[in-house]
């Protein structure tokens, strides 16, 4: 059993400071590319088991009503992609975000992010290969 701290006891080495966010491939972290390549190849198994693949990227707020693309893309990504923050700006300053929680959206975010996801998934045809008789 190892002795109780005290006075003597080393201090636990310092964390090394972060890696700076921008890297040399497409301004993408390491955890980006890796999260870009993992949603990849969820879209690889989903065509694959004749499903479609859709991603709802969610905006920080950085203010009532400002936003900003919190998904990480770079200019070779082919995901289909669906940001509600079109529609989160035509909101006139609404309030979309709870301002005392953790992100969470208000009923009017919500509503605007599923006629959000309603016209995409419409407009690219998604429900046309359903199978009506299920």
């Amino acid at each position: 059993m190892p002795p109780p701290p005290g006075p003597c006891t080393p201090k636990a080495p310092e964390r090394p400071s972060p890696a700076p966010k921008e890297t040399e491939t497409g301004g993408l972290t390491a955890a980006e590319r890796l999260t870009v390549r993992i949603l990849e190849r969820m879209q690889e198994r989903s065509n694959e088991a004749g499903a479609e693949f859709l991603i709802l990227s969610v905006p920080r707020r950085l203010a009532r009503d400002t936003f900003e693309e919190a998904f990480p893309h770079d200019d070779e990504q082919a995901l289909p992609v669906v940001s509600p923050i079109p529609a989160f700006e035509s909101a006139d300053g609404a309030m979309l975000y709870w301002e005392r929680s953790h992100g969470h959206w208000t009923p009017l975010g919500c509503r605007l992010v599923a006629e959000t996801l309603v016209e995409r998934i419409l407009h690219d045809g998604l429900l046309d290969s359903c199978d009506e008789s299920s």
